[in-house]
């Protein structure tokens, strides 16, 4: 596959934040004032040869190795901004949300491009969004090498499931990257393939602290797939929405002494209404977001 560049378009720029993120600037106006980029980070605009398609590229180059990760740029969505995320050390005296991750590139979608969009896309937040490539094999070494078995059980449970595909696994569905909720709904379960033969998990979900009705505000796009080679987890949480379902729902009550009871028959019932869906009757279009981490490449090459 040959890549050629493409000019940004000037009315909404790219610019370097002093944080070392590349931050998409508003359409119309002047984008952040640009600082240094971060090391290893050389982010483009491309698209494929003849095609005219835009793509958000990152590059990462280390160890001799030329890695390229890039997904769709137009139509859909578009992120508000990418980055090649650091590394974060495990601590065991810590919840295991956002801490004990290798470098990874990520792209995150929300209102702005503020530090805040990162934090609160990361927390499955109503109109906050992620798509993440996670180098898996040192994933699964850095929680090994600290003795915790957490990740590592995840992802087997994880390759399990796409080798199986049954068609209703229940809950909770193994889901990286960690995070301090419960996933404790599923609806409209999938298994897509993505690009270069990966294999793919995507349902409708979200994730709860607590046994509550379910609302419209918390419905994510859900995805989890590995690279052909085993070497790559795509993983994606986009906020999603439907009319079938209103902004606040209420639970029956039946046996006040078991209201864990009234939750699961809650939710169990509106897990068979969403399956009934089109995937159209969601906003957006579930079929787009599969297209979007279809569209997801990632190439390691040796450097030039």
């Amino acid at each position: 596959m040959r890549l050629r560049r493409f000019a940004r378009p000037a009315a909404c720029p790219l610019a370097w934040s002093a944080a070392g993120l590349l931050v998409l600037g508003a359409c119309g106006g002047p984008g952040p004032e640009a600082g240094p980029p971060a090391a290893g980070l050389l982010p483009a605009a491309v698209g494929e040869e003849g095609s005219g398609a835009p793509r958000w590229v990152l590059v990462d180059e280390a160890a001799g190795i030329r890695t390229t990760a890039s997904i769709a740029g137009g139509g859909l969505l578009a992120p508000a901004l990418a980055r090649r995320a650091p590394a974060t050390p495990y601590d065991r005296s810590e919840p295991p949300g956002g801490q004990g991750e290798p470098a990874h590139f990520l792209w995150v979608f929300g209102p702005d491009a503020s530090s805040t969009t990162l934090e609160l896309a990361r927390a499955h937040i109503a109109g906050y969004g992620f798509v993440a490539a996670y180098p898996l094999p040192a994933w699964r070494a850095l929680w090994d090498a600290a003795g915790d078995p957490l990740v590592g059980d995840r992802l087997a449970a994880l390759a399990d499931l796409l080798q199986a595909q049954p068609a209703a696994p229940g809950v909770p569905l193994p889901f990286l990257p960690l995070t301090n909720a419960y996933n404790d709904f599923a609806a409209h379960l999938a298994y897509p393939a993505g690009a270069g033969g990966v294999r793919g998990l995507r349902f409708v979900g979200r994730f709860a602290q607590d046994a509550a009705p379910l609302r419209n505000d918390q419905l994510r796009y859900l995805y989890q797939g590995i690279s052909a080679d085993g070497n790559w987890l795509i993983t994606a949480s986009l906020p999603v929405r439907t009319a079938a379902l209103p902004d606040d729902t209420e639970v029956a009550v039946g046996d006040p002494a078991a209201p864990e009871r009234d939750i699961l028959l809650h939710l169990a019932e509106w897990q068979a209404r969403l399956d009934a869906l089109a995937a159209s009757a969601f906003v957006p279009d579930l079929a787009a977001l599969d297209a979007l981490l279809a569209s997801v490449r990632l190439e390691s090459l040796p450097g030039e």
